[in-house]
């Protein structure tokens, strides 16, 4: 008679996780796309403590743009930047490809304003990563153009999760900015961004930047977070730090035309100082398309 044998038992010890600095990877596919199935968008303001005027001003618009649900994000200041985070100097060399307004060839010392900016926005690239799901960044002196912006950002929202796979949405879509248009054709994830937004009714198609200013308004998912995370230190103020990103193709960088916000004053009555810029007072009144200037 055959003797049976106990199973065996395999006891494997656990081994105490180590701390990791690098982003944790995709999740699966399914758990990325049910946001684009519920229709809705995280949204976080970004708003110093000393300006309480703005959060006012802002928190009484977001209701009647359809984004009554978002929060504030106290803003971090220079003091709190941490140089693995953010640089304490930037070369302006390839930005002044682009600004006509930028000292060229000079390594300048980032302003505490930007230092400070830099950080939130990074601070808010981590919380991305971590929700799992797109986030609608704003800072506290956008103005918005319609009342259907928070429809018409999920519409767009939808859009790019329909036509990129989680792990190929490295995309930022600008609700508006300053921006030197890709020449030529788009790159594949702009193209299919692109093509896809002209199938919705929305107030807006899609362009893709090739380099971009300002950050009072954008949208990003976390496989972009990932990217720009994996790039830090942020080693120049925080769009350009983006705009390298869209110039060397690590990112996709989309463009809302017309725009569905705006800043309010971003040179003149700003809180956040431009290092680079050689007439600053001159820039107040020039308006829209102040800085770009062809690439050479």
């Amino acid at each position: 008679r055959q003797q049976q044998q106990p199973p065996q038992q395999q006891q494997q010890e656990e081994q105490p996780q180590q701390p990791s600095s690098s982003p944790p990877p995709p999740p699966p596919a399914q758990q990325q796309q049910q946001h684009a199935q519920r229709g809705h968008i995280g949204t976080i303001f970004i708003n110093l403590s000393s300006r309480a005027d703005r959060r006012a001003a802002l928190e009484a618009v977001l209701p009647d743009v359809g984004l009554k649900a978002a929060t504030r994000f106290a803003a971090l200041t220079s003091g709190d930047a941490l140089e693995g985070d953010v640089q304490l100097t930037w070369d302006t060399a390839l930005n002044a490809r682009f600004d006509r307004n930028c000292q060229v060839d000079r390594v300048l010392s980032m302003s505490k304003g930007e230092r400070g900016c830099a950080a939130s926005h990074v601070a808010l690239w981590r919380q991305c990563v971590a929700s799992e799901a797109p986030l609608l960044v704003l800072e506290d002196d956008v103005v918005f153009s319609s009342p259907r912006v928070g429809e018409w950002t999920c519409c767009l929202v939808s859009v790019v999760e329909a036509a990129l796979a989680p792990a190929e949405r490295s995309v930022v879509l600008y609700l508006g900015a300053e921006a030197e248009l890709r020449a030529g054709a788009p790159t594949l994830r702009g193209k299919q961004a692109i093509w896809a937004a002209r199938t919705k009714r929305v107030g807006c198609e899609l362009r893709e930047a090739l380099w971009a200013w300002q950050t009072h308004a954008y949208v990003l998912w976390p496989a972009a977070a990932r990217i720009l995370l994996a790039g830090l230190p942020v080693d120049a103020p925080v769009d350009v730090y983006l705009s390298r990103h869209y110039h060397e193709r690590r990112l996709c960088g989309l463009v809302c035309e017309p725009m569905l916000a705006t800043q309010a004053d971003p040179y003149c009555g700003g809180d956040v100082e431009h290092s680079s810029l050689r007439d600053r007072e001159r820039m107040c009144g020039w308006g829209a398309g102040c800085r770009r200037r062809q690439a050479s």
